[in-house]
């Protein structure tokens, strides 16, 4: 009989409150399961495990090396196993294509911690370029160079800058959209909002019908720090506008920007979308994304909270950040690499956790044009050449040695990423933090992952319990015990 012992990829979550009950978790199989703490100490005995022995029935054993807890594989069997598995993974991936045009990298807006006053050195007529309709043309026949099966090109392009939707810029983008229409594409925008009046008849369903809108809490701090390069203040009207793309059935995604400074003014800004109605519609979302500093890339995450004054900011780590939404119990979904959605969704729907070997598109077969005909894979690093992966060129796609370093990264050729319990969780955090390192090394950037894990997890326990009459499917979902 062979021997069993816990795989190595087995993730122990301690559920606070739960009675001393665990979360299990398993790092491949997807499994996910609630468990008695004498089972969670008999696991973690490090004894070989005999079903014989064990203190529950040979059928719960079974159970548990049915779903990865317990393994007669070798730890170079499950590593090997692994690395064939994130290796399918990213095959799949890389068949499918995103593509993002960077309408120009002018802003009407002067927030204190943008990328934009990085390539701003360029000088002011530089980041003043915008989309040609040439270059529109030429860009759209590179999508079908890129990827000529048309099934395999995302039917979603996504409008960047800069602000992609000024107002003087109009023109251009509705040529945009009109020549995405006639191929069969819609579009979504990554927007400040201040000026989207300037576009209500393109937003709808059929046109631009996505919208990520940036706000950083209530007017107080929003208007100290997204500021209008004219007139200063911009809460007011981008609550306007939101109102009416809402209106127009356009989904709207809220994206708040919060550090320690701000926190307090979440539960007013969700109180304020509440009053305006905006809650009412089930195509407005938003959500609490974590502000952080340069040193965080020096230092994987554990260092972060880097005070700045002046900029009217001052930076939570990931686990702080997590720890002060857990204990705010406002409910507002916080930026934790997606774990809550996940674990909440595969506890709900009594399905296995939806697993990725790659930490984002560009690792796989995102595409970014920019208005000076460069394309870039990641929307951290554009306009910044050195990471540039080509250019349009006149008629053919000129390509650069860049590729590979964005696109063959994946967990399981990762070392440090392949061994970990979390790896298909994490998917080996951003290259682009990783390339901007001053070693340069493309290992893994964990950013307190293990930490932030076991707080989301039980965020998304507690959650399901106290939703789980609320769900609606045939057969009511439960967690084994």
């Amino acid at each position: 009989m062979a021997n069993h012992r816990l795989s190595s990829y087995t993730i122990f979550t301690e559920l606070t409150d739960s009675d001393g009950k665990y979360l299990l978790t398993h790092g491949y199989t997807g499994a996910i399961d609630v468990a008695s703490k004498d089972i969670a100490d008999y696991l973690r005995s490090g004894a070989i495990l005999d079903p014989a022995q064990a203190p529950f029935s040979e059928k719960t054993f079974q159970s548990l090396s049915g779903r990865g807890y317990i393994t007669d594989k070798s730890e170079d069997e499950e590593y090997n196993f692994v690395r064939r598995m994130a290796e399918a993974f990213h095959k799949r991936s890389k068949l499918f294509k995103g593509f993002m045009f960077v309408v120009t990298y002018n802003c009407n807006f002067r927030c204190p911690y943008c990328y934009e006053s990085g390539i701003s050195k360029d000088g002011r007529h530089w980041t003043k370029q915008v989309f040609t309709k040439e270059m529109v043309d030429r860009a759209y026949a590179a999508m079908e160079e890129i990827e000529p099966v048309r099934e395999f090109r995302g039917r979603t392009i996504t409008l960047y800058g800069g602000e992609p939707l000024l107002a003087e810029n109009r023109e251009i983008v509705e040529y945009i959209v009109s020549q995405g229409k006639e191929r069969g594409y819609t579009f979504g925008a990554i927007t400040n909002g201040y000026d989207l009046e300037s576009y209500l008849d393109l937003l709808n369903p059929e046109t631009i019908k996505q919208l990520q809108i940036t706000v950083d809490g209530r007017k107080e701090w929003h208007d100290r720090r997204r500021i209008h390069y004219k007139t200063g203040a911009s809460f007011d009207k981008i609550m306007e506008n939101i109102g009416k793309a809402l209106a127009n059935g356009v989904n709207i995604s809220i994206r708040i920007n919060t550090d320690a400074n701000n926190f307090g003014s979440l539960a007013e800004l969700k109180e304020l979308f509440t009053t305006l109605g905006y809650t009412e519609y089930k195509n407005f979302s938003f959500h609490s994304a974590r502000l952080f500093g340069d040193d965080e890339e020096l230092t994987g995450g554990s260092e972060a909270k880097s005070a700045t004054p002046k900029r009217n900011m001052n930076f939570f780590t990931p686990k702080e950040f997590n720890e002060k939404h857990k204990e705010s119990g406002l409910g507002i979904t916080c930026q934790d690499n997606g774990i809550f959605n996940k674990l909440y969704s595969a506890i709900g729907k009594k399905t296995s956790i939806s697993f990725n070997s790659v930490y984002c598109g560009v690792q796989a077969g995102a595409y970014i044009f920019d208005p000076y005909g460069d394309i870039y894979g990641c929307w951290e690093t554009i306009g910044k050449k050195e990471y540039m992966l080509g250019s349009l060129g006149n008629e053919k796609i000129e390509w650069l040695d860049q590729m590979d370093i964005w696109r063959n990264r994946n967990i399981g050729n990762t070392p440090q990423c392949s061994k970990c319990k979390y790896a298909f969780i994490c998917c080996g955090g951003c290259t682009a933090k990783l390339l901007r390192h001053p070693n340069g090394v493309l290992e893994a950037n964990c950013s307190q992952f293990p930490e932030v894990f076991a707080i989301s997890a039980n965020r998304a326990y507690a959650s399901y319990l106290a939703n789980k009459d609320k769900i609606d499917t045939p057969d009511k979902p439960s967690v084994k015990q």
